[in-house]
Formats: structure tokens, sequence, C-alpha cells
């Protein structure tokens, strides 16, 4: 499917921004023989009128989501899960529909403050985890006419995975009653373009949902915003309330994120330039059996020198990196290695993966922006 529009306003003003070629299509790990990994070109596209980015070629659906791939390890995750249902809880929720909530770990921090909550959630890749939450396996569109007695909406970096997120606003606008409470948490988009994150847009982050695109929508499909909270430089979380007016917003950020983003290519162009250059004699590993290492590689990182990749999955342990030869194995391999040399380009989780990794081997080399420098 090729997005030839933008995909809010429906303008045919889209100019080309960059290509990366060969893309994986799956981000995570597979057991298949690497000859039938599919990859495709991602093209970012950014539209004249309004500023808006997004990826060009849509794959299809049941190809990038085509296994359960991420367990969202780690303090982050944990602190952000837990930061989150504290600012869900603030407001006072009864029945509640998590809409992509995977194994419903956050309805089950939750419940332990309420027990007599209601959560059900929706998701195409379910994980029955926990007894106490309601799990509904499909699109949550066919299951929405069967909440009308929600009293809050709930979604955790879910809405930047939509192909079409302006028909899931009008959906679950249609869906709520006045004053029926709409609680989300996205990606800090801002930070991670400013911060030069390679996990911003790809097969699953198809467009650029940023602070201000994200208020004005909210606008545009009759939500008022009740309380923003921003968790580190990770995520921004929304309370906001259905409203009977809908107000049509002028939006255009052409100029700030075309040179942002035009920015943000060619500060990873000289990342893997200086990483090529300085480690070409040398073996490392490379941490993260996930987007960050794909995005290395298909900006073109010499995977020669690439002893293999490290992740703390279980999941993932043992199994290829999709789009590469490269297999999964656990940090603790590096522990008894004289000096290891790991790239770590981890975004949000840098300083968290750098730890790890120290107390793993004190002698570890880390490659990162400021070591190449």
């Amino acid at each position: 499917m090729i997005r030839s529009k933008n995909i809010f306003t429906e303008s045919e003003d889209m100019e080309h921004l960059y290509t990366i070629k060969n893309f994986p299509s799956f981000i995570g790990t597979h057991s298949q023989e690497h000859s039938k990994d599919i990859i495709s070109d991602l093209i970012f596209d950014i539209s004249k009128s309004s500023g808006i980015v997004q990826i060009r070629k849509l794959l299809p659906r049941e190809l990038v989501y085509k296994k359960f791939h991420s367990e969202a390890l780690g303090s982050i995750w944990n602190n952000h899960h837990k930061s989150f249902s504290k600012f869900v809880m603030d407001h006072d929720p009864i029945n509640v529909l998590e809409i992509g909530g995977s194994d419903g770990f956050i309805g089950h921090i939750s419940k332990k403050k309420n027990k007599n909550l209601n959560w059900t959630v929706i998701d195409l890749l379910i994980s029955e985890k926990y007894s106490e939450i309601n799990y509904l396996n499909g699109d949550y569109s066919e299951y929405l006419n069967k909440f009308k007695e929600i009293n809050t909406l709930v979604h955790s970096h879910t809405i930047e995975h939509f192909y079409d997120p302006k028909l899931f606003l009008e959906n679950i606008s249609d869906l709520l009653e006045t004053g029926t409470k709409h609680i989300f948490s996205i990606p800090n988009f801002d930070k991670y373009l400013e911060n030069n994150y390679s996990n911003i847009l790809n097969f699953e982050h198809t467009f650029f949902l940023n602070e201000s695109l994200m208020d004005n929508l909210l606008i545009e499909y009759g939500f008022k915003i009740i309380k923003k909270q921003y968790f580190e430089d990770h995520s921004i979380f929304y309370s906001t309330e259905k409203i009977d007016k809908k107000v049509k917003v002028n939006y255009n950020t052409y100029n700030i994120n075309k040179k942002n983003f035009s920015n943000y290519f060619r500060y990873y162009e000289k990342i893997i330039s200086k990483l090529n250059d300085s480690l070409a004699d040398e073996k490392y590993y490379l941490f993260g059996a996930h987007v960050f290492s794909q995005f290395l590689i298909s900006m073109g990182l010499n995977k020669t020198n690439i002893i293999n990749i490290l992740d703390n999955s279980d999941l993932k342990n043992n199994k290829r990196l999709y789009g590469s030869n490269f297999f999964v194995q656990k940090p603790k391999v590096i522990k008894d290695l004289k000096e290891p040399k790991v790239i770590v380009f981890a975004g949000p989780y840098q300083k968290e993966i750098e730890d790890q990794l120290k107390k793993i081997n004190s002698g570890v080399k880390i490659i990162n922006e400021k070591s190449i420098s």
C-alpha cells in the first residue's frame, strides 16, 4: 500500500525526504532461514502544507506484526507502566477498555489499587498473563459496539502504530459519551528527534506523532486536554475528556520538521561513517535485537566484524535478528572476555543498558556517540 496523500488532511503535496534502502519488514527475531526475510525500502515523505512526516510504503500488517516481539524489558518500561497506571488511577476509572494492552500489565498493577476495577484488554497479539484481566483477541474495531458503558478508554504506545490514526480517532470519538475519559501515553517523539534516537519512524511507527500534532488532533476530534505529564524523555501521558465540540485546526510545521529530519539523517550518515572507520579492524557486538540494530545496519554499518547481537530477552535468545545473519546472545556472554567492544545506540534506554554491561564486565568498551566523536 502506497501513501500518496497526507494521512490527516488528504492533501496531495507530499515531498520526498529520505530513503533507507532494504529495511527489515519485521522488528525482532525469527527462526526461519535468512533468505525468507522480507525487506523493503523505508521511504520518508513530508507534507508541504502541514509538515506531517510519514512513511510512504506500508507493508501488510500480518507481516509487520507477524508475532509478539517485545517484552518491554528493563527499569524504564517498568517505571513507565507504574507511572502511567498511577496517572490513570488518579482519574477514578471504574470500567476500563484498554486498546493494545498486550499482556495486560498496566491493568494488573492498576487493579492492585482497586480490586473492583473492571479492566478489558483488546489486542491483535494477546498474551493472557493475568487472570483478573478480561482479554479480547483481535482488531479493536470488531468490539467497539460492545463497550458503550465504559467510563475510561486507555491506550499506551498504541496510536502511533495505526496505519490510519484518523480513523482510530474518529471511531473512539464516536464510541465515547460526552464526559468519558480518554487517557493514553505516546512516545515523546520531539525528544526522540532532538536526541537522534533511531526508533522514531519505521514500518511500525509510520507517521511522526509529536506533541503539537497530538494536541491539535485531540481538539479536532472532540477531546479536551485535562492534564499532561512527561515521563523522562520517553513518553507523554495525556488525560482527556470527550466533549461535544470539534474544531478544525490549521497545522503547519513544514520548515522545522524538514530541517530537523534532514539534520537527523545527516547525523546518522556521519555516525555510520565514523563507526566504520574506527572499527574497521575490530570485532564487536551490537546491542539490541530490535530496531536500534536494524537501523544501524540498514544505514550502512559494516557487518563484517559484528560477532553477534546482545539482548536481554528470553524470547529472542539464540534466535536470528530479522533481516540479518546475526544471532542473539544474552549480555552475560561478555562476562569473561577481555575488553569486549559493544556498539550501543539504544535511544532512551542507553544509560540503563550501558550500566548493565559495565556491571557484567567492568572492562567493556562501549561504542557510542561520545566514544567516536
